[in-house]
């Protein structure tokens, strides 16, 4: 539904229902665009009656829009001219135009190579596309069947049924439509049946070995199909496919959904595979075609079926918008004379997967009808030993709250661990605590770490489950640790982990992005407790690929078999460790927004934790760069630094390019023992930084380093070439500052007889660079997993 509030907010303002131009305060000049809270607004009744309707509704993915909206009517004194952008950028959470972004990275194709790459193929599989009609709008079924007869990959079937339209135009077009194109095969059902009926009627004029969904009035980009035949090519044993999608109505596109690669638990929140669903079509004939009796949710009663019944590693994600949805400016109020129905729908098909799966779960509404949040019913034989690092005062705060019936059905064992500087104080408390047999008190030596003390209480420990969490962190709920139990057991999670809020209600982890601000970043961080997050998934429980052990259940049994957590690694890099094991050995970790903790201020007010040093970040990195460059959660089209999931300049691998961008290598610290992006360049290896022609750069420092003792390279920035010969040594990075004259590329060749190891970048104006490869073949690292070469633990300052 907050789809269709967003298009109608674009409607009322494009159609000049809000009044028109913004001013600067003084009234002298236009504002920016970042200007938003500054603009006086004198909302019309239209959108006032609307934000009200959304509120009575409680449709809390616009809540912020609306309080936006509230609080600039509240300091209005006219409105001229509101920008539809604001609009949408409030009403999606946006920081930036997507239209702007469409126009630059979407809408350009390159035909002539998509159509090179797929003459070289040996293997070009029919594909069906089934399109169901029911009193469609003739001009725009035009352009959905003309996004069809545009594809470039030629070697498709469209199969139309009509659902027993009243339209004789449509007649009309449709039989002259299927004599002049023999590719489509048409069909009129004598009495209407139903999305679904007419749907299996489609599939039963299929004859491609897949079958792809294409609802009337939305539309395929030209290279849709191309992208689904090079998948398969890829992965002989794919079943499933989906790809990115956007939003577009008679005014403009918006609202794009950057996808995770599959995740069966969001699945069960959300019905996120939705447009561009592309099934083999023995698998959707075993399946019996979509259900009748759910319509509305059909599509993700489907794709619920289809998912139990193959592998998770044959089903497929195409990072790129693919599908334009359709939202016709008048949907809303169709929506919301179906809403029941949809509800339905949803609740049914969710419910009946749950059966399916013998999964003990109730299904509630979150935020909208499209959109379920699971209550997992714990197994009542589940037992859960709380593992709780002391530090503070507070510990007895939580002590007291775990006393509660709610978390003493779980908790057969309270460990706490005592760190070797507590005060006198605390150890008195724990001594009293431990002597009433409420707890174990476990004494952690001065040079012992703190994963070497959970790996050693996880050891001696019988319990199904620890629980790791600080004394810094707080419950309003009791219910949390049955809620983590349930969707652990439910799930077979190696971890289940809470959404955790500061204590000014923000949010403070929802599980981390990976390779986002270096190596990780928590999602959606210091977003108020009401955020939704990019298309809900906030609202919903699903995958991540790494959380921090702050506060998290974690499967004992696991946690031991892949060794625990690494006792040379701290603080960040020691979580991410851990989660990458478990991700390697084919465990999942789990977040819920069902079980919400808070973590409060420690009186001891710690100053930051130190930066890893250089031998740890080597050691991380050498293990784990492929996965941190990309997170299967986190979209290849979204910024990497920082936390705003923003579209940015995609880090996608288009099969019929020659030259790729490879990856995004940022370095945002200059000042870190060792940078975390080493590089190697074989001899006659190069690399082409691309440089923003809007921004001038005066020089940039390379830091290198190779068993050469006088190394060379050659420099191409512009028209100016420069060869560098530099004296340096096999243990250390020695710095080479390079001057730009600050347009074109900068080229860096390696022109020795031996690898380089290109260590950091460090530009005058910036601190990101992206990378991008002559040749594919140059590039000793990339997204496929090659190993990186570490020829130093050590860097010369």
């Amino acid at each position: 539904m907050r789809d269709y509030w967003a298009g109608e907010i674009l409607s009322l303002a494009s159609a000049g229902e809000l009044s028109a131009n913004r001013q600067s305060s003084n009234g002298d000049a236009p504002a920016t665009d970042r200007d938003h809270t500054q603009r006086s607004v004198d909302l019309p009744p239209e959108l006032l009656a609307l934000t009200a309707k959304l509120k009575r509704a409680s449709l809390s993915p616009l809540d912020t829009a609306i309080r936006q909206f509230h609080r600039v009517t509240a300091r209005s004194r006219q409105l001229q001219q509101l920008p539809i952008r604001w609009l949408l950028d409030v009403a999606t959470g946006s920081t930036g135009s997507f239209e702007g972004w469409a126009s630059t990275y979407l809408d350009s194709v390159d035909e002539h190579s998509v159509r090179s790459y797929i003459n070289q193929l040996p293997y070009q599989p029919l594909i069906s596309i089934v399109m169901p009609l029911y009193q469609p709008d003739l001009p725009i079924l035009r352009e959905t069947i003309r996004s069809v007869t545009n594809q470039i990959y030629p070697n498709w079937q469209l199969c139309i049924v009509d659902d027993h339209s009243d339209d004789h135009d449509l007649d009309g077009y449709l039989a002259h439509l299927s004599r002049q194109e023999s590719r489509l095969d048409f069909l009129r059902r004598e009495k209407s049946g139903g999305i679904a009926v007419a749907s299996n009627d489609a599939i039963a004029l299929a004859k491609g070995e897949y079958v792809c969904f294409l609802d009337q009035g939305d539309r395929l980009t030209p290279d849709a199909l191309a992208w689904i035949v090079a998948a398969v090519v890829n992965n002989t044993e794919v079943e499933l496919l989906y790809s990115d999608e956007d939003k577009t109505n008679s005014k403009e596109r918006f609202d794009p959904y950057f996808k995770p690669d599959f995740d069966p638990l969001l699945l069960l929140g959300q019905n996120y595979l939705t447009r561009l669903l592309t099934i083999r079509r023995n698998l959707l004939v075993n399946l019996g075609g979509l259900r009748l009796g759910v319509d509305g949710a059909q599509d993700w009663d489907l794709a619920l079926r289809a998912t139990e019944s193959i592998a998770p590693s044959h089903v497929v994600h195409i990072p790129k918008i693919l599908y334009h949805w359709s939202i016709a400016d008048d949907t809303i109020l169709m929506a919301l004379g179906i809403e029941n129905d949809i509800y339905e729908s949803g609740r049914k098909v969710v419910a009946d997967a749950l059966v399916r799966r013998s999964l003990k779960a109730l299904a509630e509404p979150a935020n909208d009808v499209a959109f379920k949040l699971l209550h997992f019913k714990p197994d009542p034989s589940s037992r859960v030993a709380i593992i709780l690092s002391a530090s503070a005062k507070n510990v007895a705060n939580l002590v007291a709250q775990l006393d509660h019936p709610l978390i003493r059905r779980f908790c057969s064992d309270l460990v706490i661990i005592n760190g070797p500087d507590s005060s006198p104080e605390l150890r008195s408390y724990l001594a009293s605590v431990e002597s009433k047999g409420i707890a174990t008190v476990v004494e952690r030596k001065m040079n012992t770490s703190l994963a070497a003390t959970y790996n050693d209480i996880a050891s001696k420990l019988t319990t199904k489950y620890i629980y790791i969490i600080g004394d810094f962190v707080l419950a309003e709920d009791p219910s949390w640790l049955s809620e983590l139990v349930g969707i652990a057991d439910g799930m077979g999670l190696a971890i289940a982990s809470p959404l955790l809020l500061s204590s000014d209600r923000k949010i403070y982890q929802a599980g981390l992005m990976l390779g986002v601000e270096v190596e990780a970043a928590p999602r959606y961080y210091g977003e108020p407790e009401t955020a939704t997050g990019h298309r809900e998934r906030l609202t919903v429980a699903q995958q991540v690929s790494a959380v921090t052990t702050e506060t998290v259940l974690i499967n004992r049994e696991i946690y031991l078999a892949v060794g625990g957590m690494d006792e040379y690694l701290g603080g960040l890099l020691r979580d991410l460790d851990l989660c990458l094991k478990l991700g390697a050995a084919g465990e999942a970790i789990g977040y819920t927004p069902t079980a919400r903790l808070m973590r409060i201020a420690s009186e001891r007010n710690p100053s930051p934790p130190p930066p890893p040093d250089g031998e740890e970040l080597v050691t991380f990195w050498d293990r784990w760069r492929p996965q941190l460059a990309r997170d299967r959660y986190y979209n290849q089209n979204l910024i990497t630094t920082n936390t705003s999931c923003a579209p940015t300049q995609p880090r996608v691998y288009e099969p019929w390019q020659a030259t790729q961008v490879i990856e995004e290598y940022p370095f945002y610290a200059p000042d870190r023992s060792l940078p975390t992006n080493p590089i190697v360049l074989s001899p006659g290896g190069r690399i082409v930084v691309h440089l923003p022609t809007t921004v001038s750069y005066a020089q940039v420092t390379l830091w290198l380093q190779t068993s050469d003792s006088l190394p060379s390279i050659r420099l191409v920035n512009g028209e100016t070439v420069v060869d560098h010969s530099f004296p340096t040594s096999p243990t250390q990075f020695s710095p080479i500052a390079i001057e730009l004259d600050g347009t074109g590329n900068l080229e860096v060749i390696n022109t020795s007889a031996q690898d380089i190891a290109l260590e950091a970048y460090e530009l005058v104006t910036t601190q990101l660079l992206r990378i991008h490869t002559a040749r594919k073949a140059d590039f000793l690292v990339d997204t496929l997993g090659m190993q990186v070469k570490t020829l130093s633990r050590k860097r010369s300052h």
